[in-house]
């Protein structure tokens, strides 16, 4: 991923900023600024040189760095029931039992993922951050780093 350092290659594969394109920051520390490539989130699956999610952070230039990537994978599921319009099961919670999931499961870095992850308005899905570009001393695999910031980092 050293290529997306680059902001701009970045954004010529396909990311984009992520809802407001606000640095995301909260207890526990910061993620940044969350680029996602349609793509690959729509694909079911991961590939460990193409992440589906990348994070920078702003720094004293003006620029931004990058400081993690991660990796996405929506949870799917089978009504058993038969095919019911207008149900979107991954929004669901609790999830109803006649809900099958037949998600593809993956591991990375040795890592399972966390999920699965419920976020109002987001369908349901497995994901593993990686802070391969910035040390966390909160893990390499933990979803927020307390080193950081969303001002101005080194």
């Amino acid at each position: 991923t050293a290529k997306y350092h680059d902001i701009n290659v970045a954004l010529e594969d396909g990311f984009a900023t992520f809802g407001s394109g606000a640095c995301v920051e909260g207890a526990g520390g910061t993620e940044g600024i969350i680029y996602f490539n349609l793509a690959r989130v729509l694909q079911q699956g991961v590939i460990l040189e193409e992440p589906e999610l990348l994070f920078y952070v702003p720094i004293g230039d003006g620029n931004l760095r990058l400081v993690a990537v991660a990796y996405f994978n929506r949870v799917l599921f089978i009504d058993t029931r038969g095919i019911i319009p207008g149900m979107f099961a991954s929004r669901l919670d609790p999830l109803p039992p006649y809900f099958q999931e037949v998600s593809v499961h993956f591991i990375l870095f040795k890592q399972p993922p966390n999920g699965p992850i419920i976020q109002p308005g987001l369908p349901w899905f497995y994901g593993i951050h990686a802070w391969v570009w910035s040390p966390n001393p909160n893990g390499m695999y933990a979803v927020r780093n307390p080193r950081l910031n969303c001002t101005a980092n080194d």
